[in-house]
């Protein structure tokens, strides 16, 4: 039986085992094995997240055991594990309840990487070397630079790099000493002073702010895109790109295309009279080419065909058809009833 030793939970292992005979001869493990962990004194098997591999790479007799050891599967951390035959034979004879190998998932190590798989560098002198982020209980903040914690730490230096030529002049501050804020407001006033008026350094970049104290946007360059910006009062001259969608009124023009609109979004006091009226004159310019293959049954389509489209009677008198407009198909017929005692033609009836 083999340790593998104290493991990160969510952590894959392998442990590889060998199962012989009475002789000492490799054997292959049959009999349908099954391999199962059981957590400390726990009797409740756990089989998930076990692949068991017999005679390995070939190798006869040789298994390995496969662990997925996260907590979907059923593990947990500060627990140790046995990795026992459950079901299975060598040479014919029964092989149940052997122990093939163990693990602990978080159980021993005093020490252990908030990421699994990091390492803690010691050097020869037996000192651990580490970037320091923050003395404090959260490690939050930002990363220093390498320095011996000392005499440093009783001052605080103003960055003559990070905030300009101008700040050149500027001196170490002893941290402990009582009018040391005073001191360090007045410096960087001075230096943010001797700038132009509408122009703040930092970091190297500038931020442009107007007289009135208002910072210019540069609206090629939000970062936000997820946030929703208040454009109330300001007028913007153009939008070149995509706009994925508007739930609200748009109350001016719009000369582009628009892809689509919810329904009823265009109400009868929405359509303008010019705009009404050029509806109406295209309806009756269109051609009836363009109609008459969508026309309702009965509808004003079928009324203007009569008019305007070839009309004729059959052979026997019986049917009128009124033609489309290419003067051979029928767009819809009428049944002609004749009487001998009464005029020739008594009634014109359309079907459809």
């Amino acid at each position: 039986m083999s340790y593998r030793g104290d493991i990160n939970l969510d952590s894959t292992i392998d442990i590889k085992f060998c199962t012989v005979t009475t002789t000492g001869a490799p054997t292959q493990l049959a009999g349908t094995p099954v391999i199962s962990a059981y957590p400390d004194n726990s009797i409740t098997q756990l089989t998930a997240g076990i692949t068991l591999t017999v005679d390995f790479d070939t190798v006869t007799g040789l298994n390995n055991v496969r662990v997925v050891a996260t907590g979907a599967n059923g593990y947990a951390t500060a627990t140790n594990y046995d990795l026992v035959i459950t079901t299975g034979t060598v040479g014919g004879t029964s092989v149940v309840g052997y122990v093939v190998g163990s693990f602990s998932i978080e159980k021993r190590s005093s020490l252990r990487p908030a990421t699994a798989g990091r390492t803690l560098v010691v050097d020869a002198s037996g000192l651990a070397d580490a970037n320091t982020v923050k003395v404090g209980p959260t490690g939050a903040g930002t990363a220093q630079t390498a320095n011996d914690i000392g005499a440093d730490v009783d001052a605080i230096l103003v960055d003559t790099i990070e905030i300009g030529v101008a700040g050149a002049g500027l001196t170490a501050v002893p941290w402990n000493n009582p009018t040391w804020n005073t001191n360090v407001k007045s410096q960087v006033e001075t230096v943010i002073n001797a700038y132009e008026p509408a122009k703040i350094s930092v970091s190297g970049r500038l931020i442009d702010v107007s007289a009135a104290g208002n910072v210019g946007i540069d609206w090629n360059n939000i970062d936000a895109p997820t946030t929703t910006q208040n454009l109330s009062g300001t007028t913007v001259s153009a939008v070149s790109g995509a706009i994925g969608s508007v739930t609200g009124n748009v109350g001016g023009n719009v000369t582009g295309s628009i892809g689509s609109l919810v329904a009823n979004a265009i109400d009868q006091a929405s359509i303008h009279s010019g705009a009404a009226a050029k509806l109406a004159d295209s309806g009756i310019q269109r051609g009836a080419s363009f109609w008459e293959n969508n026309a309702d049954n009965r509808s004003l389509a079928w009324a203007i065909s009569k008019l305007v489209n070839k009309v004729d009677l059959s052979g026997d008198g019986t049917t009128l058809s009124i033609r489309k407009s290419n003067d051979s198909t029928a767009l819809f017929t009428q049944a002609v009833t004749t009487s001998g005692g009464a005029a020739p033609v008594v009634s014109l009836d359309t079907t459809g």
